[in-house]
């Protein structure tokens, strides 16, 4: 779902990170802030990919807009930063990529 994104699990606190490469090397970006954020995000998610599937429609933005306030409500991670993986895959789904 993340292409070219490793996922990366801080076993001291259980922030999930999300690892790429960087003009400096490495970097490690805040994804979650523990393996519950991740899979309700993922989950809420592949509720809602299932529902455009099945039904489809014109509205596809607004069922983002309100999954991506559900997931933020849930943890704000995930959408904080600008360049986020989901803030891509967002933008992906808006455009019929998935």
């Amino acid at each position: 779902m993340f292409a070219d994104t490793t996922l990366a699990l801080a076993p001291d606190t259980g922030a999930v990170y999300a690892l790429g490469d960087g003009e400096s090397g490495l970097v490690y970006t805040p994804m979650h802030r523990d393996v519950e954020s991740l899979v309700y995000a993922l989950t809420t998610f592949q509720l809602v990919q299932q529902l455009l599937d099945d039904e489809g429609g014109d509205d596809t933005e607004e069922r983002i807009d309100v999954l991506r306030a559900d997931i933020t409500a849930f943890d704000p991670l995930p959408f904080a930063d600008e360049r986020s993986q989901w803030h891509l895959t967002f933008e992906e789904v808006i455009d019929g990529i998935w």
